[in-house]
């Protein structure tokens, strides 16, 4: 997708970097990969070596998203395990699968950026509560906030510093709790910081106008 009109350029049949190399190449044959300053992409690993390989001057960066979205799925939902596994030590197991779900929710109120996700002030004290009570969850709240603000920097020696917040947050986790999920998700952020730090250069930019463009795509298939 062109970013700045939201104009579909290319479609692949899948995923594959075999698949979409084909759409590099359409680029090249037009005489276009000059012109292209900056892509977007997700983490897919495969992607970032296409862009290197066929657009060598242009900058790559990660969508805030997408970070995001390893964030939830891989160290808050850990996050939310090992926190039931602390209270079913002491309490029977339905009351243990109700607490898992108000330390999912909890985890959503972690992710949500303006707490949109509480119409009420009352569930939002009752989810700060549950979040305080469990020190794992208590010590991982301020990197969402974090994450975001690497985007919202204004260069990128303040991105670096906010990046640099995160690692030092996943190394006193996983200190304190022995929580790999900690140690996982900093390796890919430290492996990944070039192009996430320089995604503040480019504000405004993401994948989620194309996401919402492949949905719709789906769903008419």
């Amino acid at each position: 997708m062109y970013l700045e009109t939201g104009r579909i350029i290319h479609v692949c049949e899948g995923r594959t970097v075999e698949k979409v190399c084909h759409f590099f190449e359409h680029l090249i044959n037009k005489g276009l990969e000059g012109q292209i300053q900056m892509v977007c992409v997700d983490m897919h690993a495969g992607y970032h070596s296409l862009v290197k390989e066929y657009l060598p001057q242009a900058v790559v960066i990660y969508d805030l998203f997408h970070v995001m979205q390893h964030f939830g799925q891989d160290v808050l939902k850990a996050a939310v395990s090992s926190c039931a596994r602390s209270f079913s030590q002491n309490h029977q197991q339905k009351l243990v699968r109700g607490y898992r779900r108000q330390l999912r929710k909890s985890s959503w109120f972690i992710l949500a950026s303006d707490s949109s996700l509480l119409k009420h002030a009352d569930s939002k004290t009752y989810y700060e509560e549950i979040i305080r009570d469990n020190e794992l969850l208590f010590m991982l709240q301020p990197i969402a906030d974090l994450l975001r603000g690497i985007w919202q920097a204004e260069n990128e020696i303040e991105a670096s510093n906010r990046l640099d917040g995160v690692a030092g947050l996943l190394d006193e986790a996983q200190k304190k709790f022995k929580f790999p999920a900690a140690d996982k998700f900093k390796r890919m952020l430290t492996k990944r910081a070039k192009e996430i730090v320089m995604a503040c250069l480019f504000k405004g930019f993401g994948t989620k106008r194309l996401e919402r463009a492949t949905a719709t795509i789906k769903k008419r298939i």
